[in-house]
């Protein structure tokens, strides 16, 4: 009986363990070699951007970004990037924001993009903080705004006088080779008209970089699919206070993923910049594992760029 035993049993798992071991062995292969080109083509995309952290007591990030369809006559192009004040009264972040920005060679431009005050009433201490930035700072080309959702209509209309360009939908900006799109949000809301903005500067060769201003980030796939190669935002803080690892708690809107939060991201052609901005919206001063900061941006060229890839994915994480 004991030998019966062994015999019935041993041809069982002769026969089936082959199968099971080349199954096993074709999907182990599959994944070595799916992750290997998820690697390269993530090493690559990572390779477009440098990021240099501010050093110890300082708000200023460096970043240089390679980008495929920078024509050669924006070569080093410089911009200041500059988000989400949230000003409620007068700061000393703001001075050492005025102070080291104002050490720094002059910018070719500079971004804004939005959330300049918090609350009803804060419109007089954003114009203050505005007035003092304009007064120290001044880019070689042209400062260009757009709005968040936390700024008022009354504020908006206070900052018309400021030597902004305030972009929206019908009133894009062009110099040469570079159109810069804006597209703002509604006061209060999280309402932006994407397609009419993107109609006044369609994908083609008579407006060359199209760069877009907005202030929040849920919008990038819709701008990579319509050939954006550029894009600047704010609104998610960084998520403001975040666990080891730079990960998120709160930020993500509309169902963006917190994942994709902060940093540089890439889809497609083009590249999303979200900034950690300068300010609180709930509790001043609440900020845990993620400093305050605005970024600023050289563009090259890149004559050998990474494949494009269909999905965002973050190459920066800041």
């Amino acid at each position: 009986m004991y030998l019966r035993l062994r015999l019935t049993k041993k041809p069982a798992v002769n026969i089936s363990t082959p199968l099971v071991h080349r199954t096993a062995a074709q999907m182990a292969c599959w994944r070595m070699v799916r992750n290997a080109i998820r690697y390269r083509i993530l090493t690559m995309l990572t390779s477009t951007a440098r990021h240099q952290p501010a050093p110890r007591g300082s708000m200023i990030d460096r970043l240089l970004l390679r980008l495929p369809n920078l024509p050669e006559s924006l070569e080093n192009l410089v911009i200041w990037h500059v988000s989400d004040l949230h000003v409620t009264r007068w700061r000393k972040r703001y001075a050492q924001l005025i102070r080291e920005l104002a050490d720094l060679p002059q910018p070719d431009l500079l971004a804004l993009t939005g959330d300049y005050m918090t609350h009803q009433g804060d419109e007089p201490a954003a114009m203050n903080v505005l007035e003092q930035l304009f007064e120290n700072i001044a880019p070689k080309i042209i400062t260009l705004g757009v709005f968040g959702n936390h700024d008022t209509n009354e504020f908006r209309q206070q900052a018309a006088g400021l030597p902004v360009h305030w972009l929206s939908a019908d009133r894009p900006w062009r110099q040469n080779e570079l159109c810069v799109l804006g597209c703002d949000c509604a006061a209060g809301t999280y309402d932006s008209d994407l397609l009419e903005t993107l109609i006044h500067c369609p994908p083609d060769a008579e407006h060359g970089f199209r760069l877009l201003l907005m202030h929040m980030p849920m919008w990038f796939t819709c701008a990579a699919d319509a050939g954006v190669d550029l894009m600047l935002c704010g609104h998610t803080h960084g998520g403001q206070c975040r666990l080891p690892g730079r990960i998120m708690l709160h930020g993500g809107e509309g169902g963006w993923p917190l994942r994709l939060g902060t940093g540089v991201l890439a889809m497609r052609q083009a590249r999303c910049v979200i900034s950690r901005g300068l300010g609180e919206s709930k509790m001043d001063h609440l900020r845990f594992l993620c400093p305050p900061h605005a970024v600023v941006i050289t563009l090259q060229r890149d004559d050998d760029p990474p494949p494009p890839i269909t999905e965002p994915r973050v190459i920066v994480r800041w």
